[in-house]
């Protein structure tokens, strides 16, 4: 697969990183550049994920952790450039409705006509059900979006794994 995509060549953002990504850690090893993005108070968790996960490496990973605030789109405007990432990676993002304008608008200034956007997300989770649909609604008029592959959360080992529950990977 990385060499379909030739990963190698790549500059990867990732949105919502979290204090611990895991689809952008291994990235790090596998793209030239990689962008690790969330809210200023997850940096710090965020920059110790990356130097716990190549401490015992041989491997020169190209991995910043970086502020990106999807509300904060005048901050965002200075600190990225449209077009920057090759490809935009992101899973479980979609929970609340009030961020999903903020959301769209993100991806909108960030990626351009060739960019990749690969975005994973369960529909079900064991507090909440995050309205999907309607987030697909608002992105399909700016971006082609294919479904990928969908599976049963069940059976996959996820702490937050409900037995009725897909999990979806878009692009």
């Amino acid at each position: 697969q990385s060499l379909r995509l030739e990963l190698n060549n790549k500059k990867l953002l990732e949105l919502g990183s979290g204090t611990c990504s895991v689809a952008g850690l291994a990235a790090g090893l596998l793209c030239k550049e990689v962008d690790l993005t969330d809210r200023y108070e997850v940096l710090e968790d965020l920059n110790a994920s990356i130097e716990f996960a190549y401490q015992n490496t041989d491997a020169e990973p190209c991995v910043k952790a970086k502020v990106l605030d999807w509300v904060d789109l005048e901050f965002t405007e200075t600190a990225f450039r449209p077009g920057q990432a090759d490809m935009v990676i992101m899973s479980d993002v979609v929970y609340f409705p009030h961020l999903q304008k903020p959301l769209l608008h993100t991806l909108l200034f960030l990626c351009n006509e060739s960019t990749l956007v690969f975005w994973a997300n369960c529909d079900r989770y064991p507090e909440y059900q995050p309205n999907v649909e309607h987030f697909m609604e608002v992105l399909e008029p700016f971006f082609s979006i294919t479904v990928e592959e969908e599976r049963s959360q069940k059976g996959s080992g996820s702490p937050c794994e409900v037995r009725e529950g897909t999990m979806t990977l878009r692009s």
